[in-house]
């Protein structure tokens, strides 16, 4: 967790590359935890690195489904979709994504 909270330190003094390392080294610790992927996932997004946003959401789903959180799975689809329409991608790429983790 000090990792986490370190990563959202320096996140908002406008660290990035430290605050991306600190996100990372969270996850070392705990690779499935549900808030740190999210986190990741939000950081990588909001700093233009949409592409690993996209990877990093879905290994939240993954942790959704295994958790069996239709909350999140539902949330996860709904990103998901939202972050390839914005990076350009055609529905279908990214619908197969998803379906390759959850079916």
């Amino acid at each position: 967790m000090g990792f986490y909270d370190l990563a959202n330190c320096y996140e908002d003094l406008g660290r990035l590359e430290l605050a991306e390392e600190c996100y990372y080294a969270a996850l070392r610790y705990q690779p499935s935890y549900d808030i740190f992927l999210g986190g990741l996932a939000s950081f990588l997004y909001l700093h233009g690195k949409p592409e690993k946003a996209f990877s990093a959401y879905l290994e939240v789903l993954k942790v959704d489904k295994k958790n069996k959180c239709k909350d999140g799975i539902e949330r996860c689809v709904i990103g998901l979709k939202a972050l390839g329409e914005k990076m350009g991608w055609p529905e279908t790429a990214v619908t197969e994504k998803i379906n390759q983790i959850l079916l």
